[in-house]
């Protein structure tokens, strides 16, 4: 973020869409969804970079608390291997 600010021209638009773009793939859709507008489109000439940082600290502090569907199949898979009989086989 930090060459992004060094950028003479870093308010365009374009590089607050790269930022929220390079953020990984799932993670970007949700802090996306909440951007938008009743139009479906996200105004990035109203936000600051300070506002989509704190977009993005706030859904990573929902995802952490209320654990994510992801981290929910992730944790069921883990059980689901931990569980097997150690004397047994793989198939």
């Amino acid at each position: 973020m930090s060459t992004v600010m060094e950028l003479p021209k870093s308010s365009y638009e374009h590089w607050k869409t790269k930022s929220i773009d390079g953020l990984p793939p799932l993670f970007s859709q949700r802090v996306k969804k909440i951007l938008r507008n009743e139009h479906g489109e996200i105004p990035y000439k109203d936000y600051t970079y300070g506002k989509l940082i704190g977009v993005c600290i706030q859904e990573v502090l929902f995802c952490t608390r209320f654990d994510s569907p992801d981290a929910v199949a992730n944790s069921k898979k883990k059980k689901n291997r931990d569980s097997r009989d150690p004397n047994k086989p793989y198939r």
